[in-house]
């Protein structure tokens, strides 16, 4: 859960209305019909990545590469329901936090961790 988090924090940091960059859009337009998608379909396609990876043994004495844990846990690892909740909260922190932070000489990841991350904190 824990890198789990951390993917999401980044992921939604990337998105949020701080960062302008091409096919934005096209990437949330993504997540929100990847929650309109049943989780029998996912698992379909999680398994189907999986194996396309060679992380899938048949039963052919192959060696798998990771082992059943990564299997189970690598597909999983991004959350997108957790992705759009923290991107709905770091849209509603003013951008003049952002701003000052970066008039004081923060970086992009420094603000994240030691500004953004703490106000938020409840919703993570």
């Amino acid at each position: 859960t824990l890198l789990g988090t951390f993917c999401s924090i980044v992921t939604a940091y990337a998105l949020s209305n701080i960062f302008h960059f091409r096919y934005k859009s096209v990437i949330k337009l993504l997540l929100y019909l990847a929650l309109m998608t049943t989780s029998e379909t996912l698992t379909i396609i999680n398994y189907r990545i999986v194996s396309n990876l060679g992380w899938v043994d048949y039963g052919r004495g192959s060696r798998v590469m990771f082992g059943t844990d990564y299997v189970l846990i690598m597909p999983y690892l991004i959350n997108i329901v957790h992705i759009l909740h923290l991107l709905i909260t770091f849209n509603n922190v003013p951008k003049e936090l952002y701003y000052s932070s970066k008039i004081d000489g923060a970086s992009n990841w420094k603000y994240l961790w030691k500004i953004l991350v703490p106000i938020t904190k409840s919703s993570i």
